[in-house]
C-alpha cells in the first residue's frame, strides 16, 4: 500500500537494502560456520520482483498529468494447491484509481484509459493467466454503468461479479468463455477483472517446475562466478539460496497435500544437497584444473536444473 507509486530510485534503494540484509548470511558462509539459522534471522526484507512493475509510476507529459486519487494497493499471494502445484497471483485492488488532468475532459478520459491499461499489459507479461491474455483479439461490448448484468446468454453465469462493478463501464466478451472483463470508472481508470472478482493475473506451477527453475538459475549464476574471479564463498552463497528456495517449494507442496496423494518433489532434492554443494565449491576452488569440471557442472545445471556432479547418497 502506497500513497503513490514509488519512483524508480526508491525501488532501487529497496532492492539494494534487501541485498544488504543477506550480508550476515554471506559472511557466515565465508567463515565456514554451520550456524546458518542465526544468520537466516537477519533476512528482514524482501522486495517481490513483480512490485516494481505493477507499482510503477504512470507517465506524465506537458499536456496531461496522471496521478492516483487514492492509495495504490497491490496484493501478491502464493499458495499451494491440492494437486501439489503452486499458484502465484497479483491483484491490483479496485481502491487504486487514477485521474488525468488535461485541458479537454474527453481527451483526459481517453488518456487515463490508455495509461492505466499499461498496468494490465504488465500483468500479462508477468503471469500466464490475466485479463489481457483472456480478452486479446476478442469482440467486446460495453455494459453501461448501473445497467443490470444479463441473466441469460453467454455471460449470464457471471452476473454476480459484474454487479459488483455496477458503477463502472464493463467491457465484456460477446462469446462468453473464457470470461474476464475490463472495468472503467468515471475518470477512465481501467482494471482487469477475472471471474472470481480479482484483478491482476495468476500463474500455476508444480513444485518440480519451480525447483527446476531454481536449479537452472543457480547454474547460470555459478557460470558467472569463475568468469569474474569470485572465490569459494560465492559458490557457497549461491548453494545456500538454492537450497532455501527448493526446500520452501518442497515443504509447501507436502504440507498442502496432507490427506491426499503425495506430490512429486523429486526435482527439489533434499537438505543434504546444500553441504554437498558447499563441498563441491571448496574442491573446485582449490584443486588445479577443477574449474573445468565446475564449468561443466554449472552448464549442465543451467540447461537441466540438475548438477552433473553429485555427492554420494544425494
Amino acid at each position: 500500500v502506497e500513497a503513490g507509486a514509488p519512483t524508480f530510485a526508491a525501488w532501487m534503494d529497496d532492492a539494494l537494502t534487501t541485498r544488504q540484509t543477506w550480508r550476515p548470511m554471506l559472511e557466515a558462509v565465508a567463515r565456514g560456520e554451520s550456524a546458518f539459522a542465526t544468520a537466516i534471522g537477519s533476512l528482514v526484507q524482501v522486495v517481490p520482483g513483480q512490485l516494481p512493475v505493477l507499482h510503477a509510476r504512470l507517465e506524465a507529459d506537458e499536456s496531461a498529468v496522471t496521478y492516483e486519487i487514492g492509495p495504490r494497493m497491490v496484493l501478491l499471494a502464493q499458495r499451494p494447491l491440492w494437486d501439489g502445484s503452486l499458484i502465484s497471483r497479483a491483484d491490483i485492488l479496485p481502491f487504486t484509481k487514477f485521474v488525468t488532468a488535461g485541458p479537454e475532459p474527453r481527451e483526459a478520459f481517453r488518456v487515463n484509459v490508455e495509461r492505466t491499461a499499461r498496468l494490465a499489459i504488465a500483468e500479462e507479461m508477468l503471469f500466464e493467466d490475466s485479463t489481457a491474455s483472456r480478452l486479446r483479439d476478442r469482440a467486446l461490448e460495453d455494459l453501461a454503468p448501473f445497467a443490470p448484468a444479463p441473466r441469460d446468454g453467454a455471460i449470464a453465469g457471471e452476473a454476480g461479479v459484474l454487479d459488483r462493478y455496477a458503477a463502472w463501464h464493463r467491457l465484456v466478451p460477446r462469446d462468453g468463455e473464457p470470461f474476464a472483463f475490463w472495468a472503467v470508472d468515471a475518470n477512465g481508470s481501467m482494471i482487469g477483472v477475472l471471474p472470481d472478482g480479482s484483478g491482476g493475473g495468476s500463474t500455476k506451477s508444480k513444485a518440480n517446475e519451480q525447483c527446476k527453475t531454481v536449479g537452472q538459475a543457480a547454474g547460470m549464476v555459478d557460470l558467472v562466478g569463475p568468469a569474474v574471479g569470485l572465490p569459494f564463498a560465492w559458490g557457497a552463497f549461491v548453494a545456500l539460496g538454492k537450497a532455501i528456495a527448493k526446500q520452501a517449494f518442497r515443504e509447501a507442496a507436502i504440507i498442502e497435500s496432507l490427506g491426499g496423494p503425495m506430490p512429486d518433489t523429486s526435482e527439489c532434492g533434499a537438505p543434504s544437497d546444500f553441504p554437498c554443494d558447499v563441498a563441491k565449491s571448496a574442491v573446485y576452488d582449490t584443486i588445479p584444473y577443477a574449474k573445468y569440471v565446475a564449468a561443466f557442472d554449472a552448464a549442465t545445471a543451467a540447461a537441466t536444473g540438475k548438477d552433473a556432479v553429485n555427492c554420494p547418497g544425494t
